[in-house]
């Protein structure tokens, strides 16, 4: 352990201020301390498994505004809430602590019921007045209630450990393991355990149980992740009605009801069965009952660093969860971990799903941009090093630079060679090689879908998600209805699933919404050419308005943040200050209290994330022929991006309540849109904006020697001068009789002048015969990548077929089972004892299951595990085979003889 110290400053009551020299480890048991709610009536236990960590907070203001109606509608809620097995206290900033609900007045001498479960703390002897006091409501779901909650929502808990798993490898991950520097620390972010999930059911219990106190750690507190204790909560928080109306009447459940673990499982019930329209957290957040609700972060100490950490109290059990976020915080949000991979799993425990799926993409589109960021690279180089061997670059510049030219734009006549510069750069991303790389990042671009659900479906694999459908109930149209849509839909309909009365707003409505929201950003381009106003467009959009973007990104969060402690919440942050001050604990942080002055999670919060990235993809997609060099300044931008968007949601957002999702929802379609639409673009660009199809048909139909040579003369058109404005001629001082522009004309000379002439023509149909030809190879190459990428490997189909088998035989012999548990252990090792040969050999993995190994707690890996960890010789073939002779066994053995089918 380090010597090192932290130095606190403590007031006490006469304002002399101590600095006291504290070790890390204090600070860091005092935070974890705050993440539960006060101990019982003694206030000294020390023993960890009675300790109950704050799930949810609610936040609601005690003052003049706070009407009676308000208070009732607060005490019903939360006496619901108690009902069901919560255990609720509350706390206000100033230090007053009640264990229930608020009485609907203020009183200091107001004293906890007999029911209560702490003794209430005293006031403090000198306070400023107040006139509206946030008050702090915290929720506790005990261990069986999750249970509960988890049954209800269909949630997938572990069932048996895979000892076998099989990690599908992404795109260049086997790059990334030999490169030393991008390998994140494994002694802070251990290998994620894998285990079979199943839906938990109470009937069978007996098969999750073994599990319960090792799966993490040694507490069965600490089985459900964080983020499933978020989604549990808010899940039953969202039904929870205030009222008395619900789907079944009291008297029915109040008439022999037994202990109070059942009466509460009926409370529970009504509260899922119930179809009150007063009802959900949403509703009264909406109504101002509450002013918020969040989980809680875990606590952030950005002055005590790893190395001051001691290792023995990273990995005691109940502080697994306390350090969460400061390892996120010190090895993946800071901008130093930019080329280092990210902890994924240790993300989807801490935010939830949606929050890592959103970095998983992002990390996945960050490493399809090396293809064509190194060919772009080869595009602008070759540029460089062509341009001055280029012939009608040369000419512009040198040959034909004194060739007048007509004024553009009521402007005065001007020669050729001012036009130099501009030819160059149309050159540096206009030449032979353009045309290649956009055949090939154009194809590129259309497989980027395809490729990206290879990789979604490995994650549904890993997370298990493949059957969620509409927010993990598996049935289509239960969905909680947004408040707003609640208040502001009038239109009714009988629920086709549920036979009730719901609010629904009709197809054709949906339809103008839907249209009306879309905006469409369009660049104009003439076809006489202008790559290279084009291509300065797309820099200044991808270099200067995203670094922009970011700047503002960042300051905008730290801007809201000390906005709304100096102006919005002026008044809580005055009392947080004034209790500091005044108290004589060295420690007076709450986490409910930091979190309150965060920038409030929303739901267009990882939107306008995503948003962002798909226009930027647009971009980059669209008119990547203009400017070869886009996919190299997002490739730039997201290494950025990606640790900013994980410094914000770390320290500077509150934590979201978790969000089980199995796909990126709306954004694949948008993705798809965008795909197909850059084909076209693509092919409109080099077809009818660049000079790729010119120079050919010049090449191998007018010239004499298939060179280029005066190309830049069969572009131009003559013009008669006098036929200009007088002060155009003036200004110009030129005695020529003819000025040029670009375009195919006949001459002022010819019986029908300044008409298109037979070059355009030919020229225009060489185009549109190229863009056909273009689009369609493209095409062909997206069907061919579609038909040949498979979805899922055949390794993971096993699995997932594996733990398919599983479940069915756990539902199969769910009596059997439970009457005889040796006959679990029995058919598990027949799975693979068939061949023991498997057991040790040729290096491969030792299948034997043994339950009392399966329920072991997770050892942290050796360096040799963590190396072989991409070198496991594993026959599938011969897994396959055994597989099959094992369930012809099991069924026939287990199913038939012992008389269950």
């Amino acid at each position: 352990m380090s010597n090192k110290s932290v130095s606190s400053s403590v007031s006490g009551g006469g304002g002399c201020r101590t600095l006291l020299r504290l070790r890390p480890v204090d600070w860091l048991e005092e935070a974890d301390r705050q993440l539960y709610l006060t101990a019982p009536s003694s206030g000294t236990t020390n023993d960890c498994r009675q300790r109950r960590r704050i799930d949810f907070v609610l936040v609601y203001s005690l003052g003049v505004r706070d009407s009676a109606l308000n208070k009732q509608r607060r005490q019903a809620f939360q006496r619901k809430l108690e009902s069901v097995g919560f255990e609720i206290e509350e706390q206000d900033i100033v230090g007053a602590l009640e264990s229930r609900h608020d009485n609907g007045d203020d009183d200091e001498n107001n004293q906890v019921t007999a029911n209560g479960l702490f003794n209430r703390h005293k006031r403090l002897s000198s306070q400023p007045k107040r006139q509206s006091v946030k008050r702090f409501v915290r929720l506790h779901a005990p261990f069986e209630l999750l249970l509960e909650l988890a049954e209800k929502t269909r949630m997938k808990l572990p069932i048996e450990e895979n000892r076998t798993p099989c990690v599908p490898k992404r795109p260049f991950d086997f790059l990334m393991s030999w490169i030393p520097f991008t390998q994140i620390d494994r002694t802070m972010f251990s290998p994620e355990q894998h285990y079979f999930l199943a839906e938990y059911d109470k009937t069978l219990r007996y098969r999750f149980e073994p599990l319960f106190d090792t799966l993490r750690g040694n507490l069965r507190d600490m089985y459900f992740t964080p983020a499933q204790r978020s989604r549990l909560v808010y899940d039953c928080l969202l039904r929870t009605p205030f009222d008395t109306t619900t789907g079944i009447e009291e008297q029915q459940i109040l008439h022999g009801t037994g202990d109070a673990k059942e009466r509460r499982v009926l409370e529970l019930e009504k509260i899922f069965t119930g179809f009150s329209t007063s009802s959900g957290i949403e509703l009264l957040l909406r109504d101002q009952v509450y002013d918020d609700c969040y989980p809680l972060h875990a606590p952030l100490l950005k002055n005590i660093e790893p190395h001051m950490i001691p290792s023995w109290i990273m990995t005691k059990g109940e502080h697994r969860n306390t350090f969460d976020r400061m390892k996120l915080w010190w090895h993946w949000s800071r901008i130093s971990n930019a080329f280092k991979e990210q902890p994924i799993s240790h993300i989807k425990d801490y935010f939830g799903e949606h929050v890592a799926l959103y970095f998983c993409w992002l990390r996945w589109y960050i490493q399809m941009l090396l293809l064509p960021c190194l060919l772009g690279l080869s595009v602008f180089f070759y540029g460089l090093w062509a341009v001055k061997h280029d012939v009608p670059t040369n000419d512009i510049c040198h040959n034909l630079a004194d060739t007048v030219m007509c004024p553009r734009s009521h402007r005065q006549l001007w020669r050729l060679g001012e036009d130099c510069l501009y030819a160059k750069m149309a050159f540096l991303f206009d030449n032979k090689a353009t045309v290649a790389y956009a055949a090939i990042v154009t194809v590129w671009s259309a497989l980027f879908l395809p490729a990206w659900d290879v990789a979604e479906y490995q994650f549904q694999y890993e997370w298990d998600t493949f059957d969620l459908i509409d927010g993990g109930y598996g049935v289509s149209g239960l969905d909680e209805p947004r408040p707003d849509f609640k208040r502001k839909v009038r239109t009714t309909r009988i629920n086709p699933i549920t036979g009730i009365v719901e609010q629904y707003m009709p197809a054709r409505e949906r339809f103008a919404k839907t249209v009306s929201s879309f905006s469409i950003v369009a660049m104009m381009c003439e076809a006489s050419g202008c790559l290279a106003e084009l291509s300065i467009q797309l820099l200044v959009i991808l270099v200067g308005k995203q670094v922009i973007n970011n700047l503002f990104e960042i300051g905008m969060v730290k801007f809201w943040t000390f906005f709304r402690k100096i102006l919005i919440h002026r008044n809580a942050f005055k009392q947080m200050r004034y209790r500091r001050h005044h108290t004589l604990h060295w420690y007076s942080k709450r986490p409910q209290e930091e979190d309150f002055m965060l920038e409030r999670w929303t739901t267009t919060t990882l939107f306008y994330e995503y948003l962002e990235l798909i226009i930027q993809y647009g971009f980059v997609t669209m008119f990547l022929v203009a400017f070869p060099l886009a996919p190299l300044c997002a490739f730039l931008n997201n290494i950025v991006e990606i640790r900013i968007d994980a410094n914000k949601f770390v320290s500077d957002v509150r934590r979201p309540v978790a969000k089980k999702v199995a796909d990126i929802g709306i954004w694949r379609l948008i993705i798809a849109a965008i795909s197909k639409l850059a084909i076209l673009t693509n092919g409109l660009l080099i077809a009818l904006t660049s000079d790729f199809v010119p120079r050919l048909v010049y090449q191998y139909s007018r010239s004499q020697n298939r060179t280029l040579v005066n190309y830049v003369n069969f572009t131009l058109s003559a013009y008669e001068i006098n036929r200009l404005a007088p002060s155009s001629i003036q200004e110009s001082n030129t005695t020529s009789i003819y000025c040029f522009f670009k375009d195919h004309r006949t001459p002022p000379w010819d019986s029908k002048p300044y008409q298109t002439n037979h070059d355009y023509y030919v020229i225009m149909v060489a185009r549109l015969a190229f863009l056909i030809v273009f689009e369609h190879v493209v095409f062909v190459c997206l069907k061919m990548g579609e038909v040949l990428m498979p979805l899922l490997s055949k390794n993971v189909k096993q699995q997932i077929a594996r733990k398919n088998f599983m479940v069915q035989t756990m539902h199969w012999g769910a009596r059997l089972y439970e009457k005889n548990p040796e006959l679990i252990e029995r058919d598990m090792q027949r799975i693979v004892d068939l061949n023991p040969q498997h057991r040790q050999s040729n290096g491969g993995y030792e299948l034997i299951y043994d339950v009392r190994r399966t329920i072991r707690p997770p050892q942290p890996p050796s360096r040799t595990e963590l190396q072989d960890e991409y070198r496991r010789p594993v026959s599938f073939k011969e897994m396959k085979a055994d597989l099959a002779r094992a369930l012809h066994t099991i069924i026939s053995e287990d199913i038939i003889d012992l008389g269950i089918r």
